[in-house]
């Protein structure tokens, strides 16, 4: 009895968390509330889910069904043009006369009221057509034309509703078709296309996109090019008449990311420098595309990849969003992706009303529950807590930090036990890291300044002297003193300030430069070339630039001498009247052969490249054998030498003194003959 009595007031240890959490009633009511709970808001975030599915879909129908139709109308107009060309309906290209073209191009315009402009260029840079008015108001037309329908003058005429010409203005007096995007595209594709978006010619920031047809002659020859237009701004108000959603919106960009349309008041371009530039969709300054062409990059990394169509979620703080992308492609080379982003909050808010009932049913059950859990893990919390702060101290660089093991529990106990084993190998590491780095500083310190190649450590972007060693001081003729905290600019280093914006930009692109070839101002005014090198570097919590410089003057030097030898060897082998030669073995060619040639054998040196066994011809038939046999053992007799007559072209015989030596290349592999070759006066006379 007093042994049993022991037992049961000695403290328990070491029991299992689970079972101190263990209350029956508590694990029941909390699960049964939570599923409730849960399937309820799933049930809810289903219907959701599928209904915008669904929207999404058939919005994403409507637009490929509204592109399909309203693009390919350009090229049907474009088709009927060429056909009407073909059967004498229409002036042609070669026309001088463009005045019934504008008015032919000005009726068919109002028939395709989606098109923007309808127009044909030719091979001499004339265009014609007919366009609607790019400024705000009333839709009016205009007509167009290059003065006799040729490159030149450009004027576009306003019309009233009869056609009838109200007003006249000078656009360019020296236009030309050919230049135009809607020109060169399908002149370079050589069949119907698409041009790249571009910017009319306007005082008005517009983008069009012309599908373009070139014409050919029977004989292949280019006689021009038909073409039509589609201005984007009438893409973007079909996208702001779907109604996706209340805060939902569609737009439409290229692989390359850049915008083509948007249902939401994000303009496509903007001004920089007088000029306007495209906006990248993932540039706007509409959060919401924005972020979603920041997922989309994240996704596939490459918008190009994206081969069909995609949906997900983005989930985000406020509100998850749900995004379809859909690919359109044409068979005149478009090549764009619609995306459509419809917020999770535009479809939530009922559900969240009939969920905020369930919810609360649910927390006046959990209540009872929890706050007899509470009571439960009352004996836990200080204990956590603790392991809290111990944790908040070993971040902030307490290493010292133990946990006791005299907790009750025995989860706890091997929490603190591996919190304290983690303590102890990162004091470890800690001591590791920082013993290693002490010793790669001083390696970095001894090779930095033991290097025979002057070397220098300058802050990034400003680029002031922090450090240099003694190879780069006397390199430069400068003291320590001289140079730190100055820049290179300051100091007159750079012989050539474009050398200083190259090397700035490599080093700003590519994080480094790797042997840049410039020349160098030391402080005795000695101009010097060097091979420039260097890397950007995070030292001691600075940005800095480690610089490299190679001296090279000497082998520059050496480079020019070396050319002006050889340009006074060419020199002097262009006046002698002796032939000097070199001929490639085992492939027969003459490497080089001089001007001499030319004058002792009164044959060409083209002959003679293009036939190195050409010479041959020339020899005296008495001689031929003898100098065939000389030939054939010339390459194993290492140095040779032949007196024999040729017959020059003009029939004179004279006699050729020929002396030839051997070449052999590092493997002692014979490379190569080379010899002089000379007339015998004696002989000769």
């Amino acid at each position: 009895m007093p042994i049993a009595l022991a037992n049961f007031r000695r403290p328990i240890a070491n029991v299992p968390l689970r079972w101190a959490l263990t209350v029956p009633f508590v694990l029941l009511t909390v699960g049964a509330t939570t599923l409730v709970g849960y399937l309820s808001h799933r049930n809810g975030e289903q219907t959701v889910t599928d209904l915008a599915s669904q929207l999404m879909q058939e919005k994403g129908n409507q637009t490929v069904l509204y592109l399909e139709r309203s693009l390919a109308v350009p090229h049907l107009i474009n088709q009927l043009n060429a056909d009407s060309i073909r059967l004498g309906q229409l002036p042609g290209f070669e026309t001088t006369d463009p005045e019934p073209l504008e008015k032919f191009f000005w009726i068919q315009l109002l028939r395709f009221p989606d098109v923007t402009s309808i127009a044909m260029g030719n091979n001499r840079g004339g265009m014609v057509g007919s366009g609607r008015r790019l400024i705000p108001g009333p839709v009016t037309m205009n007509v167009y034309r290059t003065a006799q329908f040729a490159r030149g003058k450009y004027t576009l005429s306003v019309t009233n509703t009869d056609g009838q010409i109200t007003e006249t203005k000078t656009i360019s007096e020296n236009y030309d078709a050919r230049t135009r995007p809607w020109y060169e595209t399908p002149a370079e594709a050589g069949e119907a296309t698409w041009s790249p978006i571009y910017q009319y010619i306007s005082d008005l920031q517009v983008l069009g996109i012309s599908a373009g047809l070139p014409v050919y002659t029977d004989s292949g020859k280019l006689r021009g090019i038909l073409t039509a237009d589609i201005n984007l701004k009438g893409l973007s108000h079909f996208l702001s008449g779907l109604k996706l959603s209340p805060s939902g919106q569609v737009f439409i960009v290229e692989r390359s990311g850049f915008l083509v349309a948007s249902s939401t008041n994000q303009p496509i371009t903007e001004t920089q420098a007088g000029a306007a530039e495209r906006i990248n969709a993932g540039e706007s300054e509409d959060p919401t595309m924005r972020n979603t062409m920041a997922q989309l990059n994240a996704r596939f990394d490459d918008l190009t990849r994206i081969g069909e169509t995609q949906q997900f979620t983005i989930e985000q703080s406020q509100s998850n969003q749900w995004v379809r992308v859909i690919p359109f492609q044409d068979r005149y080379g478009l090549d764009w992706l619609i995306v459509m982003v419809v917020p999770e909050s535009d479809f939530m808010a009922a559900i969240h009303a009939n969920q905020a009932t369930t919810l609360l049913l649910c927390l006046l059950t959990l209540g009872g529950a929890i706050g007899l859990g509470l009571l439960t893990a009352d004996r836990l919390t200080c204990r956590f807590v603790q392991l809290n702060r111990a944790s908040r101290d070993l971040a902030a660089g307490n290493l010292d930090r133990r946990l006791p093991l005299t907790s009750p529990i025995y989860e706890v106990n091997c929490l603190a036990q591996t919190f304290n084993q983690m303590a102890d190998q990162l004091q470890s590491s800690f001591d590791r890291l920082q013993t290693a780095s002490f010793e790669s500083e001083e390696k970095f310190t001894v090779v930095f300044h033991a290097s025979p190649d002057p070397v220098a450590i300058a802050s990034f972007p400003e680029g002031r002297l922090l450090e240099a060693n003694e190879s780069l001081l006397q390199f430069f003729g400068y003291s320590h003193s001289e140079i730190i905290d100055r820049t290179a600019t300051e100091l007159g280093l750079w012989r050539d300030l474009s050398d200083r914006e190259q090397y700035k930009g490599l080093l700003a692109q590519q994080g480094s430069v790797r042997n840049l070839e410039v020349e160098v101002c030391t402080n005795a005014g000695e101009v010097k070339t060097i091979l420039l090198s260097a890397e950007l570097r995070m030292l001691e919590g600075q940005n800095c630039v480690l610089v490299v410089h190679r001296d090279i003057s000497d082998r520059k030097a050496a480079e020019l001498a070396l050319q002006q030898s050889e340009e006074r060897f060419r020199e002097v082998a262009h006046t002698i009247n002796q032939l000097f030669f070199v001929r490639a073995i085992p492939t027969g060619k003459y490497l080089y052969a001089s001007p001499g040639y030319e004058k002792l054998w009164g044959r060409s040196l083209e002959s003679l490249y293009e036939n190195p066994d050409s010479w041959l011809d020339s020899v005296h038939p008495e001689d031929r054998a003898r100098v065939l046999e000389s030939v054939r053992q010339q390459a194993y007799a290492g140095e040779v030498r032949r007196e024999y007559r040729i017959i020059r072209a003009d029939g004179a015989v004279r006699w050729i003194s020929t002396e030839i030596s051997v070449v052999y290349d590092k493997t002692a592999t014979l490379h190569a003959l080379w010899g002089w070759q000379t007339t015998l006066p004696i002989a000769n006379s």
